[in-house]
């Protein structure tokens, strides 16, 4: 009952520094709350696309398992370093490290009872309003109801009983492995000045501009989906490394020029920053990388979900495409049945191959069968369909190409121009560029897309000598495009005909392809509103954590610089110049990181665009309007942060009358 009572007063008297502590904890407890009760929900296997849905929200169920860990040693950290001291004064006064480690466990057993407590309860609150906010998101029907899973609630409560009881595990280390002497200076150590390594300052720019250049260079989408995270990982290390070595050296230059450093608020700040930096350079590049993640994540998801029309409109320029081995009458026998239930305009067919990968060794393309061949730089890889001279006629009422020459409809392709010439297969052609070509739209797509009029003779010689492997001989086959939309009808009208036309299709050809705007519209709906949502999440919780981190360098260097300024207020400093100072200080160090995390952003956008054309989205526009707006957002809430941060730390310092 003894520690009972220490701890439950410790948590009392040290409501300051616990407080951030707990209601961290608990917002942890109740966001894996609300995330679990949407991943085990019934309604969820109703939604169009329900497997990619809960696959998506499972992922990011374990990113916030794997974050909330993280987040919970972070913070506790800061806690156990202002309670060293404390921990200190107990030794010295006749507890032994085994009554303290008493004392430890029960304060965070009281901890883990009001997280966990608080946390639930507002939990099932987050999981209603996450439910109405989802809801309207997706545009779901009824079935997608609140429903309350204990199972959920368990393994949320067998969760946070690990991280605590590992939480207890590290304090009990921390209380061990140090002598009372250590303990009583616990939050006065490691303020020698540090030492300026320029290696690693190098280090850190040559980290950066190798990550700016894979971001800003990068060309095919699905290169940048391969080079996103070592991207993120030298960017990541880079930030630290010049926040810890670069700031060194920048304030140690600032020292050396007397003009600026000996002036009041310049001395004071510079040597004060100088001697910690090390400790708070770390700090400060989390609050940096987090802030960065903010962005970032917010910029995607948003523009993946506002620009949902964008989307559609790339990747079905038609209500309805059909692609299908089988006859072409057969197919038109099933479209027009159609016409007694709805009005078909804008039809069109052609009969192509299938798309066929090759490698593009300009001038030069080469067969592949396999990404793999490719691997060298995914950016050579292209799809080229071939039609043929007589089907080119017949669609046009143009004359076909020369044995000698291809005509080319560039449906997609980046580069900067065609080339004039180009070999395949030993065969050199002139290319002559198509400026429109029936059924088929230009449009931007992760895989560069060519459609090119050959020889009949020619191509079908190609086609059975590139694929002769039994794997392959689906290719030799050709494949019936066939577009049109509808005149009017209700879109849930409309995706009951595509049905039909699929399940009719894919008996008389089991490789058909039946694609239809609406049914993708559904489809993305429940994508993109999810992945808006689990971004919106995200987003809450890096701000929080950037929010707590800077709340808790605020409150821990207030308390070491407390003395300080009270010594400095003893010799004459007003409380003007000390709130002077301590604005100046506070915007100095809180400004490095959100200017970074603005920076860092910036060079990520290239990459960020190729990534979204993998989902689709080609709006330029769209992407840099919310990005704008995100950054603004963000940087009205990180001032607001600043504002009431910097009032804690004066309250701290402050020399009271």
């Amino acid at each position: 009952m003894f520690f009972q009572k220490i701890a439950f007063s410790n948590l009392r008297k040290n409501a300051k520094a616990y407080t951030p502590f707990l209601l961290s904890m608990s917002f942890l407890v109740a966001v894996l709350m609300m995330t679990q009760i949407i991943v085990n929900n019934p309604g969820m296997k109703e939604l169009p696309s329900s497997q990619s849905a809960i696959f998506m929200f499972r992922l990011g169920n374990i990113i916030l398992m794997i974050f909330a860990a993280i987040f919970s040693f972070y913070t506790n950290n800061f806690l156990i370093k202002q309670r060293k001291k404390e921990f200190g004064l107990y030794n010295v006064l006749g507890l032994g490290k085994r009554e303290i480690a008493f004392v430890v466990f029960w304060e965070l057993f009281y901890s883990f009872l009001i997280s966990l407590a608080a946390g639930l309860i507002s939990g099932l609150l987050f999981a209603r309003l996450g439910f109405l906010i989802l809801k309207k998101i997706l545009a779901v029907g009824e079935f997608f109801v609140f429903k309350l899973s204990f199972e959920s609630i368990g393994l949320v409560i067998l969760y946070f009983i690990f991280v605590f009881g590992c939480l207890f595990l590290f304090d009990l280390l921390q209380v061990r492995k140090t002598n009372p002497l250590q303990l009583l200076q616990g939050s006065k150590r490691n303020e020698k000045e540090p030492r300026a390594k320029g290696i690693l300052a190098l280090l850190g720019v040559l980290c950066l501009v190798a990550g700016y250049t894979i971001s800003v260079t990068i060309k095919s989408p699905i290169s940048a989906l391969g080079l996103f995270f070592v991207a993120v990982i030298l960017v990541i290390l880079a930030t630290y490394l010049l926040f810890i070595a670069g700031s060194i050296k920048a304030l140690q230059f600032l020292r050396k020029r007397t003009t600026y450093y000996y002036q009041t608020n310049h001395f004071i700040n510079v040597s004060t920053m100088l001697y910690r930096m090390k400790q708070n350079a770390a700090g400060l590049a989390s609050i940096c990388i987090l802030s960065t993640m903010v962005l970032v994540t917010v910029a995607t998801t948003a523009s993946l979900y506002f620009g949902q029309k964008n989307v559609i409109e790339t990747r079905y320029p038609y209500d309805v495409q059909i692609e299908s081995a089988a006859d072409s009458q057969q197919i038109n026998t099933a479209i027009d049945g159609l016409e007694e239930k709805l009005t078909i305009k804008e039809r069109q067919q052609v009969t192509t191959t299938r798309p066929l990968l090759f490698t593009f060794e300009e001038p030069n393309f080469v067969p592949s069968t396999t990404f793999e061949e490719n691997s060298g730089s995914l950016d050579k890889a292209v799809y080229l369909i071939f039609l043929t001279s007589s089907e080119y006629h017949e669609i046009t009422g143009k004359t076909g190409p020369a044995k000698d020459e291809l005509f080319v409809f560039p449906a997609t392709w980046t580069q900067q121009a065609l080339p004039e010439k180009t070999t395949i297969d030993d065969h050199q052609f002139r290319l002559r560029e198509l400026k429109e070509l029936p059924t088929f739209t230009k449009t931007e797509n992760p895989v560069q897309h060519l459609v090119l009029v050959a020889d009949d003779q020619w191509l079908a010689e190609k086609l059975s000598s590139w694929y002769q492997n039994e794997d392959f001989q689906l290719y030799q086959q050709p494949v019936t495009t066939t577009v049109f939309n509808f005149q009017t009808a209700e879109a849930s009208e409309r995706e009951i005909i595509a049905k039909e036309i699929r399940s009719e299709l894919l008996a008389a050809d089991a490789h058909a392809s039946v694609q239809s705007k609406d049914l993708f519209e559904d489809e993305t709906k429940t994508f993109t509103g999810g992945f808006f949502f689990l971004g919106l999440i995200f987003g809450v919780i890096f701000i929080l954590a950037a929010a707590l981190i800077i709340y808790y360098k605020q409150v821990s260097e207030g308390m070491e610089d407390k003395e300080r300024f009270e010594i400095l207020q003893k010799v004459g400093l007003s409380h003007k110049e000390v709130k002077q100072v301590i604005q100046q200080q506070v915007l100095m160090i809180f400004s490095f990181p959100l200017a970074a995390a603005i920076i860092h952003l910036a060079f990520a956008f290239p990459m960020i665009q190729k990534l979204l054309l993998l989902f689709g989205l080609t709006d330029r526009n769209l992407l840099i309007t919310v990005s704008i707006i995100s950054v603004l957002l963000f940087t009205m809430i990180y001032l607001l942060v600043y504002f009431i941060t910097a009032r804690v730390y004066y309250r701290l310092v402050e020399r009271k009358q």
